[in-house]
């Protein structure tokens, strides 16, 4: 439902010219892979079965970051984050 009213959100505010610089589409897709992602049967798989692995943890956390980076960047809002991340760090 979460990822519905964001994709319903997203399209309003690319509309008006507020979010998603670009074509609507690549958003869409991130969308979407952001809904089966959180599907709890692919979870589940991702992490190794019903007794997640080191590497299935690694590999559940690395997908969920990179949509997560993908949303971000395709929304046009990604640069805002990643340079308040790099001035934390230095």
């Amino acid at each position: 439902m979460e990822i519905t009213a964001a994709a319903v959100a997203m399209n309003l505010l690319h509309a008006f010219g507020l979010a998603a610089p670009g074509t609507i589409w690549p958003l869409n897709v991130a969308l979407l892979a952001g809904a089966v992602y959180s599907h709890p049967a692919v979870e589940r798989r991702l992490l190794g079965g019903d007794r997640p692995t080191t590497a299935g943890i690694w590999r559940a956390m690395s997908v969920g970051a990179v949509i997560c980076a993908a949303g971000n960047y395709l929304t046009g809002w990604g640069p805002m984050p990643a340079s308040i991340l790099w001035c934390w760090h230095r």
